[in-house]
């Protein structure tokens, strides 16, 4: 009996010290708030062995990769094969926990990572080779992106980097049979691969198209464009230009030339133009504005006449186009105000100055 005391007693000195080593003295002025925030830092380093630790993947996308095919000559078009690229992305992402919201500095994004839905390695259509076709695309091999996102609320910080674990190749060609552009026109195709599918955008014609595929294996895809009719495209901003302001016999004249009025029979141009009279330190005064309704023609001359007599000062046009008919689009193109050099001065009743 004796000898049974004696171990219970030698078992329970040691427990009774070390509780004794680690107890807080409530009566010595220790400070709770301090003493719990002090524990949450010591533990902070410890490496977490559960899910918040591990890295998972968090989403997966193919990237396209496309080239643009661009031109402005008439007649029949061919390109030589372009061969195209498209990547797999895969974000691999890990959540850390921050006692204390996200460290000062560092690269942080708190809308997220890269992505084919917000712009980060999604150029779309044109976005890798904005040029003309060129040399093949080359592979870079395996490559990762790095990047972090935080949310101070919740307590975590997820750290993310997107690697390149696959890619596909193909090459794509574009041939145009014949047809005719005006000097003023481009075409423009954008032709596309994203993972094994190759898709063609017409992104600037002047002709509705037919498209034919003439081959599609897993290296190349061809296509062939047949123009079966013609479409109205926007007018050339340069097409039209003044040529002289002048004022004669209590009316202004004013010139315009157009260069391409050969290719616009039997159509008519719109001119639209305000006389403005220019003031120093305060705004210009809008004196009229007109509208002139022509046949098409390498020149055009409109008179405003002025029946009250011209104020003494310098003036100068604002003015716009528009070409009606079947061969350019009925945009308006606003060409703002005429050069200052072609201002010309009012005094009395005459031309002190005259454009050219």
């Amino acid at each position: 009996m004796h000898k049974l005391l004696l171990i219970i007693a030698t078992m329970l000195v040691p427990v009774g010290n070390s509780f004794a080593a680690n107890t807080v003295d409530f009566d010595s002025g220790v400070d709770l708030k301090n003493f719990s925030e002090e524990k949450l830092y010591e533990t902070s380093n410890i490496e977490v062995k559960g899910p918040t630790g591990w890295e998972y993947e968090n989403r997966r996308w193919w990237d396209e990769d496309c080239v643009n095919f661009t031109t402005d000559k008439s007649g029949p078009v061919s390109y030589e094969p372009y061969n195209l690229e498209s990547e797999l992305k895969v974000e691999y992402c890990r959540d850390v926990f921050v006692p204390d919201g996200p460290p000062p500095g560092g690269n942080q994004h708190p809308g997220g990572g890269p992505g084919p839905h917000n712009g980060g390695f999604n150029p779309g259509p044109g976005g890798h080779h904005p040029g003309g076709p060129g040399g093949p695309g080359g592979h870079h091999g395996p490559r990762a992106y790095d990047y972090e996102t935080s949310d101070v609320n919740r307590g975590y910080r997820r750290e993310c980097h997107v690697r390149v674990v696959d890619s596909v190749r193909k090459a794509v060609q574009l041939s145009i049979k014949d047809r005719k552009l005006f000097p003023w026109e481009s075409e423009q195709f954008s032709a596309c691969l994203e993972e094994r599918n190759v898709k063609l955008y017409e992104k600037k014609v002047a002709y509705d198209y037919k498209a034919a595929v003439t081959q599609d294996d897993s290296t190349i895809k061809r296509y062939e464009m047949t123009p079966v009719k013609r479409l109205p495209t926007p007018p050339d901003p340069d097409g039209l230009s003044v040529r002289a302001l002048e004022y004669v016999n209590g009316a202004f004249h004013f010139t315009f030339a157009d260069k391409w009025a050969e290719y616009y029979p039997n159509e008519k141009t719109v001119l639209k133009v305000t006389l403005i009279r220019n003031r120093t330190l305060w705004f210009d005064k809008k004196v009229v504005t007109k509208t002139f309704t022509l046949p098409t023609n390498a020149e055009y001359t409109v008179d405003f006449e002025q029946k009250e007599g011209v104020k003494n000062g310098t003036y100068h046009i604002n003015w716009s186009f528009v070409r009606e008919g079947q061969t350019s689009t009925q945009d308006e193109i606003d060409m703002g105000r005429s050069d200052k050099q072609d201002d010309f001065e009012v005094r009395d009743g005459k031309v002190m100055f005259v454009a050219r």
